[in-house]
């Protein structure tokens, strides 16, 4: 049987390496130790449009009440992002350990299903990026579009720069420092543009890291459900043979041969029901060692932080698998 598939957990490690917001090089040399400081550099860069965001609220949107409340949504949501990024960059190594374990450990004993839910996980990732791209671009329509003579006499009361009709991206105030002068502006425009490609790509992969993983435990779900409806029934496979599950995690099976009946059919009554049993209580402990692993791995999603909310999966899965052995 094949490996569990890479799932998109890993492309979310991988984006957050490419946007050097983590990184782990070998710090003994001199490439590792530029290539740490440069993580370090762009977290720098993300708490500073944060601060200076802020600072921009505190310092002067207050003087017009909407222009306050728009700045302080957008505090909110800048810093609730950042947030984010800081508890997934000191639990990196737990995001990671999750993908191995999936990747390692999840059965794949049904191919179909795992494709299934490996389509349905990718396709609820896009949805979810795509959200959050369209977020993105409509505040950069948002800004090309002309600004109307309404909005330029309230830029004019409240940032009280040389050149209201000039602005940036994102409203930020550096004291003593007119940003709407030539210089200013150029800095700040290459400082946004590169703050507003690096933060968006990392807040794609945090939006689609915590529903990839309910889907794809899903699948693992729909897997064991199908091994515990099969509970006291006699086991074939496709050709209609009799087998036996040696393990069902990755579907080995023991063929039952013609020799075998045979040698069956002799045995005493008590003695085929007690070798039955035996199976029996094997194929259920297999399926308790499943649910088992399945169990480790959601205690080892509930340690982290950033994916709080998997616990209310966590406890859907053990009332629908409850409700299941109760129905049946």
């Amino acid at each position: 049987m094949k490996k569990y598939p890479p799932t998109n957990i890993r492309l979310f490690c991988k984006i957050f390496e490419w946007a050097h917001l983590h990184y782990e090089p070998n710090t003994g040399t001199w490439r590792g130790f530029l290539l740490q400081l440069f993580c370090y550099f762009n977290q720098f860069i993300a708490v500073l449009q944060v601060f200076l965001h802020l600072l921009n609220t505190v310092c002067r949107s207050f003087h017009y009440m909407p222009e306050f409340y728009q700045m302080l949504a957008e505090d909110s949501a800048m810093i609730f992002c950042y947030f984010k990024v800081y508890l997934l960059y000191h639990r990196y190594s737990e995001i990671k350990y999750l993908a191995d374990f999936m990747e390692n450990s999840f059965s794949n004993a049904d191919e179909s299903i795992t494709n299934k839910f490996r389509v349905k996980a990718n396709m609820t990732c896009l949805v979810y990026m795509m959200s959050v791209f369209s977020i993105w671009a409509s505040l950069v329509f948002q800004f090309l579009l002309p600004i109307t003579k309404e909005e330029l006499a309230n830029r004019s009361m409240v940032y009280k720069t040389k050149f209201p009709s000039r602005r940036t991206f994102t409203n930020l105030y550096i004291p003593y420092v007119d940003e709407s002068e030539l210089a200013p502006m150029i800095v700040l425009s290459i400082f946004e543009m590169y703050a507003n490609f690096v933060l968006p790509l990392t807040g794609i992969a945090i939006v689609g890291l915590l529903p990839a993983l309910i889907v794809h435990l899903e699948g693992q779900y729909k897997i064991l459900s199908i091994r515990v409806e099969n509970i006291g029934k006699i086991h074939t496979d496709r050709k209609g043979r009799l087998i036996h599950y040696t393990n069902i995690e990755t579907n080995e099976v023991h063929i039952l041969t013609t020799s075998d009946k045979s040698r069956r059919i002799y045995l005493h009554k008590n003695t085929r029901i007690r070798i039955h049993q035996e199976y029996e209580q094997n194929y259920l402990k297999q399926i308790v060692q499943f649910h088992q692993k399945l169990l480790i791995f959601h205690d080892k999603v509930c340690c982290v932080p950033s994916l709080e909310i998997i616990r209310v999966s966590n406890l859907n899965h053990k009332v629908s698998l409850c409700c299941f052995f109760i129905n049946n």
